[in-house]
């Protein structure tokens, strides 16, 4: 595999496989791989492996197979994949999946009751993002994740990330790494670090300022945030949740209605976003579109993970404020195409903009009417390399990675 140690979509890469010998002596074993699946293609499908004594284990990093995906590949897809290993007088099958660049999420929910892991799980799945659930994170691989959603749930069923724990270093490395994240726990944030539990405060941008008093019951979307026209009656295990003021760069998403006080913070990195909340997502009450699990969900993915490739139903049902799907296909090689749309006739600027902050092409601009809009946008003389379609219309800002490849 290359520098990253995954295959991306668009790249080429040499796979090495490992075998180990169950049986007796085998000679002149060579190494086959197969697939079916369309987006996968292997330029080199023969690997020699040579003689392998009984119980040896050996490979083909002298021979590497070639494994080609298509820059059409979903981030965290999946291949079916078979290696077929031949010797003299015999051969032996096993089937095995080649994961495509990374999962978009990873849901860790270590709680007793498994309250709201499940349904972040069951939800961010539904909306066609790719990704796994665990209720242990310290035998995972997270750079196989793009964004980690961690469920410490609400007493007497929390759970305590204890300080200085292996499970506190790997979470603060990832956002450290460039992962975004999202923590939920009624009491992670004020009651926690002052009995063991690890302080993630300055590295989520939050400032708590007390321990709650069973009066959460309304949760309100904050004007030019992800969640904004959100509203959410609040009916988790028990109402007693930390109180949280942002502070380092934070910014209040959600409060409690009345009284107020924020109950959700982001923070924005150079390379990673964070979401600390102290209420359970499995505790939110769907009501009347946008106020809905899934468009939080989706809303909350958007923010941590711009290039997500799932592109869910972002222009569907009542729109609030701005919408962007992401570049399709991404990465491209002539012309991509992208949608946008407004709630109501509003001014928008659309630009395509490199990794410096350089607007190097102006896309549409001007008042546009309400509804979808489709763009296509043409490489012409623009080289190989990174470049963000960013959208601005009133207080909303997105922005979507394209890559136009070599």
């Amino acid at each position: 595999m290359p520098g990253n140690g995954r295959l991306d979509p668009g790249e080429l890469a040499g796979l090495v496989a490992t075998v180990r010998n169950f049986g007796p002596a085998a000679t002149n074993a060579v190494a086959y791989l197969a697939t079916s699946d369309p987006l996968i293609h292997i330029d080199d499908d023969t690997g020699v492996l040579g003689d392998i004594a009984e119980g040896e284990t050996v490979d083909n990093l002298i021979d590497e197979f070639m494994v080609r995906a298509e820059e059409t590949t979903p981030q965290g897809h999946l291949a079916d994949m078979t290696l077929t290993v031949q010797y003299d007088g015999g051969e032996t099958v096993s089937n095995f999946q080649l994961l495509v660049g990374r999962y978009e999420y990873l849901v860790w929910d270590p709680t007793p009751d498994q309250s709201s892991g499940p349904k972040m799980h069951a939800t961010l799945a539904t909306l066609g993002y790719s990704g796994n659930m665990h209720t242990a994170l310290s035998t995972l691989d997270l750079d196989d994740y793009a964004t980690l959603w961690i469920s410490l749930g609400i007493y007497a069923d929390n759970y305590v990330i204890a300080s200085g724990s292996q499970e506190a270093l790997l979470i603060t490395n990832f956002i450290n790494d460039g992962g975004s994240v999202y923590m939920e726990g009624g009491d992670t944030w004020y009651y926690d670090p002052s009995v063991g539990g690890h302080n993630f405060n300055a590295l989520f941008g939050v400032s708590p300022f007390a321990d709650g008093s069973g009066d959460l019951t309304s949760v309100v979307g904050q004007p030019g945030t992800l969640a904004a026209g959100m509203t959410f009656a609040y009916g988790g295990e028990n109402s007693y949740i930390d109180r949280l003021n942002p502070s380092g760069g934070g910014f209040t998403v959600m409060r409690n209605a009345s009284p107020t006080y924020g109950c959700m913070i982001g923070k924005e990195y150079v390379m990673a976003r964070t979401l600390a909340a102290s209420f359970e997502f499995g505790g939110l009450t769907d009501g009347a579109h946008p106020s809905t699990k899934a468009a939080l969900a989706a809303a909350i993915m958007d923010f941590l993970n711009p290039d997500a490739s799932a592109a869910p139903e972002a222009l569907a049902g009542e729109l609030t404020r701005l919408a962007l799907t992401p570049a399709a296909p991404n990465p491209f090689q002539s012309a991509a195409t992208f949608r946008y749309a407004l709630p109501r006739e509003a001014p928008v600027e659309i630009g395509l903009y490199d990794v410096s902050g350089r607007c190097v092409r102006a896309l549409a601009g001007g008042v546009q009417e309400a509804g979808e809009h489709v763009v296509t946008l043409e490489r012409r003389a623009l080289e190989a390399g990174v470049y963000f379609i960013r959208a601005q219309s009133g207080e909303t800002t997105l922005a979507r990675k394209c890559v136009i490849a070599r």
